[in-house]
C-alpha cells in the first residue's frame, strides 16, 4: 500500500522567507517509510506535482490511496 498526501512544513527556523514549504509525499504506512517526495510550487497545488511523484515510483501490484483533492 502507498498513501499519497500533501503536507505543509511550518515553523522551520532556517527558512529565508515567509512562504510555507509544501511537499507531496508517498508513504508506506505498514513499514513507516517515506518512499518519495516532491516539492509543490507555490503557484500550484498537489495535482500539478502528482505526475512527477508517480513517475518516480514502481507501482506494479501496489494499492495507492490519496486524499479527496487527488481523486
Amino acid at each position: 500500500m502507498i498513501a499519497i498526501d500533501g503536507k505543509s512544513v511550518r515553523g522551520v527556523p532556517w527558512r529565508q522567507s515567509d512562504e510555507e514549504l509544501h511537499i507531496l509525499n508517498a508513504f508506506e504506512p505498514h513499514l513507516g517509510l517515506c518512499l518519495a517526495q516532491v516539492g509543490i510550487d507555490s503557484k500550484t497545488n498537489e495535482i500539478g506535482a502528482m505526475p512527477d511523484l508517480l513517475s518516480s515510483l514502481s507501482l506494479k501490484g501496489a494499492v495507492v490511496t490519496t486524499d479527496a483533492l487527488l481523486t
